[in-house]
């Protein structure tokens, strides 16, 4: 009773989840949230990814790792999740869902919710493990956007896009330890109803950005990093060589930089 008076009960909780996820995205531009309900309007599965989680994956390591981990409150359930991890390896928190079990049919709609969010049809193709499975993916893109296929075959070779015919590093991530992570992070709050697992969730994705914002100036210098950094960072040097610098500690590495980087 007591838990109930300070959380809610598991019905109140439910019947919440809507307006909850409402103000999620209107408080987080372009975050994305999904709730299915069954034939009887009852709570089925829930899907949300913030905006920034979606928007900041642009810049890590082309890889997502899913995992599910079982939630203790009275009507159960499992939770899934979905990480990725940056250039120097730290998890990357991506997108959450909620559903009544680890079943195919649960597990095809979070991850159609989560390449709708995250993907398009240019990176299934992209990401496809087998030639075969690039094949089928290819003539469906092929059909449906007749003029980019005709683009990439004139302009692009093939091995410097897709996954099947790419030669070089795949960041050798192969197990699903990232989101299992996530998941022992997440242990005490899998205990809670719906609504307080995910404000635990918000608060812990919160201290997450928070920390690497205010650590990303200590990161040591990457020998591997993402295109998109890549890009970045080349554009920045030649920006870079255009202004003053003065050496200020020579131990420390300070230095003092006059003039701006637009």
């Amino acid at each position: 009773m007591a838990a109930n008076e300070v959380r809610g009960t598991p019905e109140e909780s439910f019947s919440m989840i809507h307006s909850y996820m409402y103000m999620l995205k209107l408080k987080n531009p372009d975050s994305v949230s999904y709730v299915e309900v069954d034939a009887a309007k009852r709570f089925k599965y829930l899907f949300f990814a913030f905006g920034a989680s979606i928007e900041g994956f642009t810049a890590m390591r082309k890889v997502i790792i899913v995992d599910g981990t079982h939630l203790k409150h009275v009507y159960s359930g499992v939770l899934l999740v979905a990480t990725g991890q940056d250039p120097d390896r730290h998890h990357y928190p991506i997108a959450f869902g909620v559903v009544d079990g680890e079943k195919e049919e649960s597990w095809t709609w979070f991850m159609n919710k989560l390449r709708d969010a995250c993907a398009s049809k240019f990176t299934e193709c992209a990401h496809a493990y087998t030639v075969a499975e690039f094949d089928d993916l290819y003539e469906s893109f092929s059909r449906r956007y007749p003029s980019a296929a005709a683009y990439l075959e004139k302009s692009v070779e093939v091995r410097k896009w897709a996954r099947c015919y790419f030669e070089g590093d795949r960041y050798n991530v192969n197990t699903t330890n990232a989101a299992k992570s996530i998941n022992g992070v997440l242990r005490k709050a899998r205990k809670f109803f719906l609504l307080p697992m995910i404000d635990v969730i918000i608060k812990k994705m919160a201290e997450w950005f928070n920390k690497h914002r205010k650590k990303a100036a200590e990161i040591p210098v990457i020998k591997k990093l993402v295109p998109t950094v890549e890009k970045e960072l080349s554009k920045r040097c030649l920006e870079a060589r255009c202004l003053d610098v003065v050496e200020i500690n020579s131990f420390h590495l300070e230095y003092n930089v006059n003039g701006v980087l637009i």
